[in-house]
């Protein structure tokens, strides 16, 4: 009990609430103006590090509800206006100094309860997406490592890994952190269907491995037209390769451009000239962009996996734009034409929609363009209006609920250009997964 009245003062100290207003006092770097002062060049700041753990414990619960306040401050502020005025800066900025507490402290060895636990996973969860989370999700499964290493195992936090576990599974670039929680909780690691894939096919994988890694060693260090890279052995290698060698490489050209992320850091929003001009960056692979532009043009047997892998390790970037990476539309296109054969999955909705939260940052139009074309593409083909009640509209729900996918796509597509009064061409797609839908267009 005394420890826990302990804990209670330490929350409410005024001490700790004027170390948080002395850090959003310290005046804004004039490159960044919503940028968090460096941890460790300022006073107000050095003294959030210097913190007893059960201090900063302390003043951990006392960023939350100064960052809620924060949050609805900044979503009032999106509706009243366009961003980047005075206001919204000095408000973001502020969001920025609470998260950048949180990430700092929230790896430390804090003297953690059950219901603190239960606090940070219900602060994290009530994020929209990882870019509005309160503090990283790497803070969260270290907080989650210290408290399993000292405290016996409980349903309610067997609970709160799996739904971490879960929601890193959108993520290839975080699996070591589903790894790290497996670890710690004593559990084998499962392997899911993608990796099972991957793993069958290793010496694909590493082939794919070396004939990128002999690309990037025998070509320039800026590479930017295919031209560039078009007499290299490796190259021609890659173009003559079976086609799962050439999924493979995709896979891997994707990882070299998404390790980027790691070299840069986290960007700074609104504007990071690192990521804006990536291109020109000393140890870009330039050209891993020209195969996967090249390879993209070819009809490979790419899988809902596939697609979801690619889109995926872009995103991780969270800055992208279609100067740097001129594949980007190219991918998203391949990845419409997959949809409307299959439907789409949760899995490539989750990572198309990643895509877009990377893009928005730009407001040039093929950014904007692109991501209407994604909006489109996660919010579905336009349904088809058959009213029940009838015989007929009875037997024809019923029939397409039976179908399965591919058979149910080319009929929604007959049946919709037909309530559009025939707009755009009845196409041989339509027909052949269907059966009898020829005879519908004979008739």
């Amino acid at each position: 009990m005394a420890k826990a009245s302990s804990r209670t003062m330490t929350t409410s100290s005024p001490d700790l609430e004027e170390l948080l207003d002395d850090l959003i006092a310290v005046k804004p770097h004039t490159r960044s103006l919503i940028s968090p002062p460096p941890l460790k060049d300022c006073d107000a700041a050095r003294a959030i590090l210097a913190l007893k753990p059960a201090e900063a414990w302390g003043l951990v619960r006392a960023v939350f509800p100064r960052l809620r306040k924060v949050d609805r401050n900044l979503r009032s502020l999106q509706t009243k206006g366009p961003r980047f005025d005075n206001a919204w800066i000095k408000t973001e900025r502020a969001r920025n100094c609470y998260t950048s507490v949180l990430d700092a402290l929230l790896v430390r060895k804090l003297p953690l309860q059950l219901e603190d636990i239960d606090m940070l996973t219900r602060e994290f969860r009530q994020a929209s997406d990882a870019f509005s989370a309160p503090f990283a999700v790497h803070a969260l499964v270290r907080a989650f490592e210290y408290f399993i290493e000292e405290n016996p195992p409980s349903k309610k936090l067997e609970q709160h890994v799996k739904w971490v576990k879960k929601w890193l599974v959108p993520y290839p670039a975080l699996r070591r952190l589903s790894e790290r929680l497996d670890a710690v909780t004593g559990v084998d690691r499962k392997v899911n269907t993608k990796e099972s894939n991957l793993e069958n096919s290793a010496h694909v994988q590493k082939a794919a491995r070396q004939i990128v890694n002999e690309l990037l060693k025998s070509c320039e260090k800026s590479v930017y037209r295919f031209r560039d890279i078009e007499g290299l052995p490796a190259t021609k290698s890659i173009l003559a390769a079976k086609p799962p060698v050439q999924v493979a490489v995709l896979r891997e050209c994707a990882d070299r451009i998404a390790a980027m992320r790691k070299k840069f850091g986290k960007p700074r929003r609104p504007w990071d000239s690192r990521y804006a001009n990536m291109i020109n960056e000393n140890g870009f692979p330039g050209a891993a962009s020209q195969i996967i532009a090249r390879l993209m043009r070819r009809d490979l047997p790419l899988t809902d996996d596939d697609f979801s892998y690619l889109v995926n390790r872009n995103a991780d970037l969270e800055m992208i734009s279609t100067w740097c990476l001129t594949y980007l539309p190219l991918v998203v296109t391949k990845v419409e034409q997959h949809v409307k054969r299959t439907g789409v999955t949760k899995d490539v909705k989750t990572a198309l929609m990643r895509l877009r939260s990377a893009l928005e940052w730009e407001e040039n139009a093929a950014e904007q363009k692109l991501c209407a074309q994604i909006a489109r593409l996660c919010k579905g083909p336009r349904p088809i209006e058959i009213d029940p009640g009838e015989a007929w509209s009875d037997a024809a729900l019923a029939d397409l609920e039976k179908m399965k996918v591919r058979r149910r796509v080319a009929w929604d597509a007959l049946l919709l250009h037909c309530q559009t009064g025939g707009k755009g061409k009845f196409t041989a797609k339509m027909a052949r997964p269907s059966g009898t839908t020829s005879g519908c267009n004979r008739t």
